[in-house]
């Protein structure tokens, strides 16, 4: 029972999400069961929940920060035209078929999650897979499984949580999801081009496609080596 309670905000958002609820509904809704279940349950005062918005308003503020972060940055390439260019760019640099797709998957989408997270890459990606000729359900699916090729981005804020909950090293926490990626990354490409190339040229592209993870894996761990290039990102080791 307290499991189900405990996981019962969440369940509600994603229930009301799929109900065609607005976001914030949706997320005032979750907060608010979770005060309720906090308070009736599990008997959360309000000297408690002080002393817990004490000790983690910082790192509240982080993630908020970094939200806002990603959604500004998301806004000014759409307003800019920014967006348009790139895809304009793969486009000519890359042609069409798998190679804009692989280049987007294992490239634009970690890059701007990596920088921004909270699936701002994939809002970064879809555009630029529709714009490459592809429907809006196959760009939606490419997109969010380019979330899927990121070690941290929008899971950095959820490794510093875990590695403060468990007594974990940060940066020991994210080498270790680095190197565990590989599987993941060499499946997202797999997935991704099988959903655009042709048939007759499946076995070419899943090729690709793990030539290209491979890649990105290489890089990721050449990013987390001491000797790679110095670390000055907050939310990953490279």
């Amino acid at each position: 029972m307290t499991v189900l309670l405990s996981g019962l905000p969440l369940i509600a958002v994603i229930a009301a999400l799929l109900a065609r609820q607005p976001a914030l509904r949706s997320a005032v809704l979750g907060v608010v069961l979770a005060a309720v279940i906090g308070a009736g349950w599990f008997d959360l005062s309000p000297s408690v929940a002080a002393r817990a918005a004490a000790s983690w308003w910082a790192l509240v503020a982080e993630v908020a920060l970094i939200v806002a972060g990603g959604i500004a940055f998301a806004e000014a390439g759409r307003l800019t035209g920014g967006q348009e260019r790139l895809s304009s760019w793969l486009r000519r640099s890359l042609g069409t078929g798998i190679a804009p797709v692989l280049a987007i998957v294992h490239g634009v989408t970690p890059l701007a999650e990596s920088l921004t997270g909270f699936g701002i890459g994939a809002m970064l990606a879809i555009p630029l897979l529709t714009a490459l000729g592809l429907t809006g359900r196959r760009a939606a699916t490419i997109g969010l499984l380019g979330l899927c090729a990121v070690p941290w981005g929008s899971m950095g804020p959820g490794t510093l949580i875990a590695a403060q909950l468990g007594g974990v090293g940060f940066d020991a926490l994210g080498v270790a999801s680095a190197l565990l990626s590989l599987p993941v990354f060499v499946g997202v490409g797999v997935a991704a081009v099988l959903m655009v190339a042709p048939r007759e040229d499946r076995l070419r592209a899943c090729l690709a496609a793990v030539g290209s993870g491979a890649v990105l894996w290489c890089g990721v761990l050449w990013g987390t080596s001491p000797s790679g290039p110095p670390r000055r990102g907050r939310w990953g080791p490279c």
